[in-house]
């Protein structure tokens, strides 16, 4: 059996000494909405549509169309997963939605979003300090 499918002793059971318990890593509400941000942003296209919407300050969908080589229901598509995340707001006016970022959330007037935005900050911040321990390890064996 290969690596991945292996039985370790640290899975299944839900503790182990290598690993926290899948409840508290696997389905823990933070998590899972971390990972929404993450899948959110994780479209080349979807940053290039903010990056647009954060230069004009606002835009309609025709607009961010006309600097994509994509079809306007594939943006529409992008569109409607970043509102989803929390990282758009649409103001609809007439048969036109006029994008915005969403402000309340990424500045910490929506409590929820404040949350999310500190624990991505705490994730990389992880993620750095990991690298700068192993890359000093690796320096002291050489």
């Amino acid at each position: 059996m290969s690596s991945h499918g292996a039985e370790r002793p640290d899975h299944g059971s839900g503790g182990g000494a290598c690993c926290a318990p899948k409840e508290k890593v696997c389905r823990n509400a933070d998590t899972a909405a971390l990972a929404d941000l993450f899948r959110a942003l994780g479209h080349p296209v979807r940053i290039g549509i903010l990056k647009e919407i954060i230069q004009r300050q606002e835009a309609c969908c025709g607009e961010i169309v006309g600097c994509l080589p994509l079809a306007q229901s594939t943006v529409s598509q992008h569109l409607q997963v970043l509102k989803e995340a929390g990282l758009l707001t649409c103001d609809i006016r007439g048969r036109t939605c006029s994008y915005r970022i969403n402000e309340a959330f990424l500045a910490g007037g929506d409590a929820a979003g404040l949350r999310l935005l500190a624990n991505a900050a705490s994730f990389f911040n992880d993620i750095t300090a990991a690298a700068q321990t192993s890359s000093r390890a690796r320096e002291r064996q050489e």
